[in-house]
């Protein structure tokens, strides 16, 4: 008799907090899916903003929306031929709009208190005019064990994804509070936020970063007027995917990608009215499944169970080595 009245409150505990756990996740997901894309210029009153990693991808897709609603766009990517034939797509769909050119290497390293090339040719590109709405979209994944992949190539990673975003943040939110402008930084994270990345341990940590970063800054900067938002995209068909064709997971996430045009559209229905947003069904899954399983204990199962699969295997044969 105790046994069962004890059971009965433990299942009724349960069923409450699961249902409380589900409803505070699913319900502003609902209310989300019923925004409509803004006006950014009606929005901030702006004319400017700048994208990185804006040649392809998410980041061409976003400077395209903007470019619609009349805003001039920096566009901040490596200096390569994707960079030079997407300005001239760019002006050539849309006359009337000014798109300034930043071809540069974001994950360039400098010493402490030294502005790296990137961040000098920024400034020189934008110090006449006022950017009001600020993308950190630029990043990329180098696969890899870690302890095997160079230290170079690793802090390549490292500055592109993270390093980049919190130096061009840091620059224009600054100028944003100086000059009391209203203004929208955006920070483009990945559904790979939830999970620990194995074989993309730097890519994992710096979406991380990045989330944890603009979660800080939407309350620091808000009383300036100054939204942020972070995006989770779910996989989406770009160049993200060019040269990890061997990995069996990512080659995974390529086949369901979505079209960049979501990611994007995405962050003109959140701007000043969520903060982090979960684009795609695979958010919602990944989201889901860590409520249900500890992250601690997702941990251990990932530690124990990653050298059984594929990839990790593939990897250890590379590098010619055998699991204990």
């Amino acid at each position: 008799m105790v046994f069962a009245y004890i059971g009965s409150i433990l299942t009724t505990i349960c069923a409450v907090v699961g249902a409380i756990v589900l409803t505070t996740y699913l319900l502003p997901i609902l209310i989300y899916s019923r925004f409509d894309e803004q006006d950014l210029r009606q929005k901030y009153g702006a004319k400017w903003a700048i994208v990185t990693g804006g040649s392809s991808g998410i980041g061409a897709a976003i400077v395209r929306k903007l470019a619609a609603q009349r805003i001039n766009v920096v566009v901040v990517a490596l200096d390569d031929s994707i960079l030079k034939t997407s300005m001239g797509q760019f002006r050539a769909e849309f006359p009337g709009i000014q798109f300034r050119e930043v071809g540069c290497d974001l994950s360039e390293e400098v010493g402490t208190g030294q502005d790296p090339e990137y961040i000098k040719r920024i400034k020189e590109k934008t110090n006449d005019i006022d950017v009001q709405l600020i993308f950190n979209n630029a990043g990329f994944i180098k696969p890899g064990l870690f302890a095997f992949n160079s230290l170079p190539s690793i802090l390549a990673n490292y500055n592109t994804n993270a390093t980049s975003a919190t130096r061009i943040t840091h620059h224009f939110s600054k100028l944003l509070i100086d000059k009391k402008l209203p203004g929208l930084i955006t920070f483009t994270s990945s559904s790979a936020y939830w999970v620990p990345t194995v074989l993309s341990a730097v890519y994992g940590c710096t979406k991380s970063y990045l989330a944890q970063l603009g979660a800080v800054l939407a309350a620091e900067l808000r009383p300036f007027g100054v939204d942020v938002v972070v995006l989770h995209p779910s996989p989406t068909n770009s160049n993200f995917y060019q040269n990890v064709k061997d990995v069996a997971v990512l080659s995974g996430a390529k086949a369901i990608s979505l079209h960049p045009s979501y990611p994007a559209s995405a962050l003109f229905r959140a701007a000043g009215r969520v903060i982090i947003v979960d684009q795609g069904s695979v958010n919602w899954a990944f989201k889901l499944a860590c409520r249900l399983i500890d992250w601690n204990v997702l941990v251990e199962i990932l530690a124990a169970a990653s050298k059984f699969t594929g990839d990790f295997s593939k990897e250890m044969k590379r590098i010619g080595a055998k699991a204990r």
